[in-house]
């Protein structure tokens, strides 16, 4: 059965159903930008999400058309990147960011540095550096013998 022959219901349905699953996937790259960009602001970022939301239902819709017979999960790299592509791009049309803002929310490399001496120089029962690789060794154990 062609989806020309499918009632409209069941094609809105599949279409929700695939910009659920890509919505969260397509609102990484501006949140990553405004991570560790001091150029992204919020209205590229909204704009990058809303281009994520269109390109995912187009990608869904027109998918034979664009991709061939390319897999869903082999064409979200592609959207990926073109979220992140319009997200800085409609951020250099817009005012950056005020310095205060961007004091606390983006990534610097110094901060990291004197958080991991900071961490180090702390009692083992102190440092959550520590907990955090417990953590993970747990996880791998849990994986092993559940597996």
């Amino acid at each position: 059965m062609g989806s020309a022959n499918k009632p409209i219901w069941v094609l809105c349905g599949n279409i929700f159903k695939k910009c659920f699953n890509t919505g969260p996937l397509l609102s990484l790259p501006p949140s990553l930008l405004g991570i560790s960009s001091r150029r992204v602001n919020g209205q590229g970022a909204f704009l990058g999400l809303l281009q994520g939301l269109l390109i995912g239902v187009c990608a869904y819709l027109f998918k034979q058309q664009l991709f061939g017979n390319l897999h869903f999960l082999l064409i979200v790299p592609f959207l990926f990147v073109g979220s992140a592509i319009v997200t800085y791009a409609c951020s250099l049309f817009f005012a950056p960011p005020k310095e205060e803002k961007l004091e606390t929310t983006t990534f610097k490399w110094r901060d990291t540095k004197e958080e991991i001496h900071r961490a180090y120089t702390m009692p083992w029962y102190k440092n959550y550096f520590i907990y955090a690789q417990l953590l993970v060794i747990g996880c791998i154990i849990t994986y092993v013998v559940f597996a």
